[in-house]
């Protein structure tokens, strides 16, 4: 592991990248995982807090039922072709990453209102992951506290949190019993005026930049020296941010699908694996 870190901080330099130290540490996956990165020693459940990220973690999109409905449509392909065009200039204005509010408001500024309407008709079909929510579950059941640092824009959640729909009242229901504290999401509301300016020195907090996650600190009240930090992300990008942001007392996870987030979960002892649970009791 040293001699890769040291490696990579060679390349860094020969490359004329900017990486720290702790960057390239925590781009070493971790415990024989692929997906753990950062700190890699077993927490302790009563000094560890557990931060989620939502879309296509905990929140799964049903894009199939839009897809499916959509290509009956002649607009199809040029919609398609139009959102991608301005998802590209979007990521110019403000980087990578942004929710769908953004791209939304994004489309309105710009007179779009059919690839506005495409996003917003992906957005609506979000549920929770019951396996996740399972996951949450059974964490906070070991008295881990759980936190939210999500791209997701403020109205957006807000409209979820206060919604009537079936999908709606069930992840209410499940935030309002596992999740603590102030969720970190993203103000999107100057999207539009971006969108009319571009040369306008306007900056969108969201994740990769470290910024974001030293909010969440602030907001919660969370000092990461104290505390062990667990993250969990689809992205890569996003979790070596957080490890930066955080320090070295925190642990990124890369989530592919809910079994191996269950599987590391139990490496790092944030869950205990029932097989193992049920073997020690058999044997005392």
């Amino acid at each position: 592991m040293k001699m890769m870190k040291n490696v990579a901080l060679l390349l860094s330099l020969a490359l004329g990248l900017n990486l720290s130290a702790m960057e390239v540490e925590a781009m070493q996956p971790q415990l024989g995982s692929r997906n753990i990165f950062g700190l890699a020693t077993p927490i302790n459940p009563n000094n560890t807090k557990l931060v989620w990220d939502l879309d296509d973690v905990v929140l799964e999109k049903h894009m199939r039922w839009v897809v499916a409905s959509y290509l009956a449509s002649v607009w199809w392909i040029p919609t398609m072709r139009r959102t991608d065009l301005l998802q590209k200039e979007l990521k110019k204005l403000i980087g990578s990453g942004a929710g769908a509010e953004g791209i939304i408001a994004f489309a309105k500024a710009k007179g779009d209102d059919a690839v506005a309407k495409f996003v917003s008709d992906i957005a609506n079909t979000k549920t929770i992951n019951p396996s996740v929510a399972t996951i949450m579950k059974d964490v906070s059941a070991r008295g881990i506290k759980e936190y939210i640092a999500s791209n997701m824009g403020q109205e957006g959640y807000a409209h979820i949190m206060q919604g009537t729909t079936p999908a709606d009242i069930e992840i209410a229901r499940v935030f309002n019993a596992y999740i603590s504290g102030t969720p970190q999401l993203v103000d999107y509301s100057q999207i539009p005026e971006l969108a009319k300016n571009p040369e306008t020195k306007i900056v969108i907090l969201k994740k990769p930049n470290p910024k974001f996650f030293h909010e969440f600190f602030r907001k919660n009240h969370i000092d990461p020296k104290t505390v062990r930090l667990v993250f969990i992300d689809d992205k890569k990008d996003n979790v070596v941010a957080f490890i930066e942001a955080a320090g070295e007392n925190a642990t990124g996870i890369v989530y592919k699908d809910a079994g191996q987030l269950r599987s590391d979960l139990e490496a790092l002892q944030i869950l205990v694996n029932q097989n193992t649970e049920a073997l020690q009791y058999l044997t005392e």
